[in-house]
């Protein structure tokens, strides 16, 4: 909802709905029985812990005092000349339902495709999204995961607006050791080090020879635009077709086991490959990567050095 402040600004206030949080809970309970002929399989402890760590997220979500915490840790993240805006909140008119913030005056992906913009708009556009999501990441320390195109805005002025910190992901502990370790095979796309990845995320044994492949092609494909370096085309249609096929075959093939916050992070994945390939943007995507984990204060040079 739109709203004026008593001193003049004008202001988005999302309100929630009553009973959401348990109707949300209520789902999931009604969900669960759904799941239960997986107890006959070895991955049903992992199964269940998928589960349970998507209820959570989603349920935080209905959490608007951390939301507020959210936005305003990643509105501290940005400067005014880098074109990002995260809206501020107004604390003094905000509660665990109700959440007021700046109102961001501007288009959502499909407004500013009608614009008909130029390949270099596109492209800057994507750049935003892109340092805007690895920023939050690498110092942040948080994981921003929905990518839905409603969240983000594009403004007249050609800053682009980032909308939604309800359900996000944050990287503590080992969660964070983890994403470190990661880097490496995202950084120098060596199938040794992507294998290594996978085998560590997803628990994979050195006999699963199948599933060690597949895991590896689609890691391949989530992370070539990084290391591969130079223009990537990420309007590519056949490219972007190979990885959600790869991803249905893993589904019915029912590789499944991994950490528990995996269906979270595939959200995320084909959440920005989704609206890359709508955008049709062709960018460098290292050049951007390389700038934001310098300024996070890295010590990569046992594995960067030739970067």
């Amino acid at each position: 909802a739109l709203a004026r402040l008593k001193t003049g600004e004008e202001v988005a206030v999302k309100i929630q709905y009553p009973g959401i949080a348990r109707t949300i809970r209520e789902d999931f309970r009604n969900l669960l029985p759904f799941l239960l002929p997986a107890r006959l399989s070895k991955d049903w402890e992992n199964v269940k812990d998928q589960f349970d760590d998507l209820r959570m997220r989603i349920e935080r979500e209905t959490d608007y005092e951390l939301e507020a915490a959210n936005l305003e840790k990643a509105r501290s993240l940005f400067r005014d000349e880098e074109g990002i805006v995260v809206p501020r909140v107004y604390r003094q008119f905000s509660t665990a339902r109700v959440l007021t913030m700046d109102m961001l005056d501007g288009v959502h992906i499909d407004g500013f495709l009608a614009r008909d913009p130029s390949q270099a708009e596109r492209n800057e556009a994507a750049k935003k999204i892109l340092r805007a999501w690895y920023r939050i990441m690498f110092t942040g320390r948080m994981l921003y995961v929905d990518f839905h195109p409603g969240n983000f805005l594009f403004l007249d002025d050609g800053r682009l607006g980032v909308i939604d910190f309800g359900l996000m992901l944050h990287l503590e502990g080992d969660e964070w050791e983890i994403f470190r370790r990661m880097d490496r095979a995202l950084t120098t796309g060596r199938r040794e080090d992507r294998i290594a990845s996978m085998k560590e995320w997803c628990q994979i044994a050195d006999d699963e020879t199948d599933r060690i492949a597949m895991m590896d092609e689609f890691a391949d494909w989530c992370w070539q635009s990084r290391y591969c370096g130079g223009e990537f085309d990420f309007g590519d249609e056949t490219d972007f077709r190979r990885g959600v096929d790869l991803f249905i075959t893993m589904v019915r093939k029912r590789y499944s086991r991994a950490r528990p916050m995996t269906p979270t992070t595939s959200r995320q994945q084909f959440g920005w490959r989704s609206i890359f390939y709508r955008l049709k943007a062709k960018f460098d995507v290292r050049p951007i990567c390389e700038e934001e984990v310098k300024a996070a204060g890295w010590d990569r040079s046992d594995y960067a050095t030739s970067i």
